[in-house]
């Protein structure tokens, strides 16, 4: 996804309270992620099935299907090896897919809208948390095949775990039937969201997400003017911590401002992500010397 991913701080107001559901989940993924293993790939489950429905696709490759919905923390066994990788590729199809997609159905739904205000309900479309509604409103989650260390930190409950997934499968779709197939899937699970979408604003979501983190409030500096007196070009940058996050630029000082702090926000989300990937590596690590040590006894 591109500079208007958010974190996935989200995800504990969406499960806080709820262990019991959030037990029962997990606990179906294990169910999916064991049928899957057994699974020669000819055929799916019937919950698959149902997701492809809501989805409104049906995929001809099911392998294609399976990597869509897996992430990299699944210890390689049979299943994976089949299914050769997880979703990162696809995903990285899939965010190129929709930026696409979504800007050509706000063309067709707002006609007289400039080119500022479609750049900005685009980026509130396809934003993480955007996405990942659009992921549960299809259940996704119940299907992303995860690793144990992943369900052990939230699993599929993941905001920014389920934008990504959902991306991979628009990737998918894409590879499979090709761009105008996927058209017709993001009209379909987007259609209320293109008439009830307000812009977003960069600088208020950078500031809650700094407030969420409990680090310091951002800091805008107006970097340089460039251009002609009557059509200047305002460059601006923000720091966060002392640190610069991002620099934008505008025909105004608030537009700059806007466009530093989407870039700030694509920064933070990317050290998540690193973070994350870390986190999985140690403990798919831990994982593999324990099960090693217990080979030796």
């Amino acid at each position: 996804m591109l500079p208007s991913k958010r974190l996935s701080h989200t995800q504990g107001q969406h499960n806080c309270g709820n262990e019991t559901s959030t037990k029962s989940i997990a606990g179906s993924q294990i169910r999916l992620q064991r049928q899957a293993e057994q699974d020669s790939g000819a055929n799916y489950s019937e919950g698959i099935s149902h997701l492809e429905d809501r989805i409104g696709y049906v995929f001809k490759d099911k392998l294609l299907l399976k990597r869509a919905l897996t992430h990299a923390s699944l210890e390689k066994n049979s299943f994976t090896s089949k299914n050769s990788g997880n979703y990162e590729r696809l995903e990285f199809l899939g965010d190129a897919v929709i930026d696409l997609g979504v800007a050509y159905l706000l063309t067709e739904a707002y006609p007289s809208a400039s080119e500022g205000e479609l750049t900005k309900l685009r980026a509130a479309l396809v934003s993480s948390p955007a996405l990942a509604e659009v992921g549960r409103s299809i259940e996704l989650s119940h299907h992303i095949l995860v690793g144990k260390s992943q369900l052990e930190e939230g699993g599929s409950f993941r905001e920014a775990l389920v934008a990504d997934v959902f991306e991979a499968i628009l990737g998918a779709i894409f590879v499979e039937a090709g761009f105008d197939i996927a058209l017709q899937v993001i009209r379909k699970l987007f259609a209320t969201r293109l008439v009830s979408v307000s812009p977003r604003d960069p600088k208020t979501e950078l500031q809650e997400q700094l407030h969420l983190l409990k680090r310091g409030a951002p800091e805008y500096f107006l970097e340089e003017t460039k251009g002609s007196g009557h059509k200047p070009l305002f460059v601006s940058l923000v720091k966060i911590d002392g640190q610069e996050y991002g620099r934008g630029e505008g025909s105004s000082k608030k537009s700059s401002q806007q466009e530093a702090a989407e870039k700030a926000l694509a920064r933070l989300f990317d050290e998540e992500q690193r973070l994350q990937k870390k986190s999985t590596i140690k403990n798919n690590t831990r994982v593999k010397k324990t099960t090693k040590v217990k080979e030796q006894k």
